[in-house]
């Protein structure tokens, strides 16, 4: 059985929830399960979902410049490549600010006109982030990311922070010295728990 925490009468009280209406939360931190493998199963099947939704970045690039999510988007996506960069440099510090106008922004048709530094603060912004729907943007960010910013992920995961983001599906991006150092840390877990 899935519960959710919610306070009525500035009591906590746990209410029954469906698995659809569960997954339709943006942040599933108030959940309760009352079984391991349902809590498995259920997360299992979020990974499932966001894995086919980032499954091809190109594709869903490209529908967006074809579609949009409306006329508006389109319009604003059209234009970044002619912004300059201290332009563009504002707009990536409005999503990290939080920016009401930048909210739902797609930001992995933002990444390419970018440069460096902006697209490592805003990738650091997003592992950071205690929001569900930025944080899975990490994954659909990564091919614009600097190495280094990918090694500082790496010796923070190391240091036993941002432990809930999944790594393998960061491997492809990263440098070999750090994927050594993520294969001796997963050796290195596995004989403790032996």
């Amino acid at each position: 059985m899935i519960l959710r925490k919610v306070i009525v009468d500035g009591k906590e009280v746990y209410e029954p929830l469906e698995k659809e209406e569960a997954k339709k939360l943006d942040d599933y931190s108030d959940l309760v399960f009352t079984d391991e493998d349902e809590k498995d199963d259920f997360f299992d099947e979020i990974e499932d979902e966001e894995d086919e939704e980032d499954n091809n970045l190109f594709e869903k690039v490209g529908k967006f410049f074809k579609k949009g999510k409306n006329f508006k988007d389109r319009n604003i996506i059209a234009m970044l490549p002619f912004l300059d960069k201290e332009e563009l440099h504002e707009i990536a510090m409005g999503i990290i600010e939080g920016k009401e106008e930048y909210q739902d922004l797609n930001l992995v048709c933002v990444a390419p006109f970018l440069d460096d530094t902006d697209c490592d603060m805003i990738f650091t912004y997003l592992v950071q982030s205690e929001d569900h729907r930025l944080k899975k943007q990490v994954y659909g960010f990564v091919p614009f990311v600097s190495k280094e910013c990918l090694t500082c992920l790496v010796d923070s995961f190391l240091e036993g922070k941002n432990q809930n983001i999944e790594m393998d599906r960061l491997y492809p991006f990263m440098p070999n010295k750090d994927l050594k150092r993520l294969f001796d840390y997963y050796i290195k877990k596995r004989k403790e728990n032996k």
